[in-house]
């Protein structure tokens, strides 16, 4: 089982430890193209005021959209913060390949009662045992550990 790990950009480091976890106890491999793309060089922008990592719009949909048909579905880890090509992502997965999304929230439970949460997601989870759990217990399908090129290429 493949499943691409959508998650805001600046809770990066929160969803790592997370998705290792899910990685040893449950056996699926998370797509997080943040980390696993080890040719990436992402450009520097200013965002709010703070510096911060950002890769090429030209080629970073495109990246993202192969790697979510390469998948099974969608983990949507949701923060109480800005989720727009997380959201995107979403979408994409759930109308346009009719796949599965599994949304986890986070933090805000109050989340849980979003309708458009509710109307693209599978299963909405906010308790991170219940999250292993039901991940544990999904069919396993062939594991497709990181079959597509994750160069992001600079000609922007």
């Amino acid at each position: 089982m493949r499943l691409y790990l959508a998650h805001p950009f600046d809770k990066r480091e929160k969803v790592r430890e997370l998705e290792e976890e899910i990685e040893r106890k449950t056996g699926i491999d998370l797509d997080n193209f943040l980390y696993e793309c080890a040719l990436r060089k992402p450009a520097i922008t200013v965002y709010n005021g703070r510096r911060t990592e950002i890769f090429p719009k030209k080629e970073l949909v495109q990246h993202n959209k192969e790697h979510i048909k390469n998948s099974d579905g969608i983990l949507f880890v949701v923060y109480n913060t800005l989720l727009i090509g997380s959201s995107t992502e979403m979408h994409y997965c759930k109308e346009t390949l009719k796949k599965k999304v599994i949304t986890y929230i986070a933090d805000d439970k109050k989340l849980e009662n979003n309708p458009w949460l509710k109307h693209y997601s599978n299963i909405i989870i906010t308790d991170r045992d219940e999250l292993i759990r039901h991940l544990t217990e999904m069919p396993k399908t062939e594991n497709r550990k990181n079959t597509l090129d994750c160069r992001i290429k600079q000609d922007f």
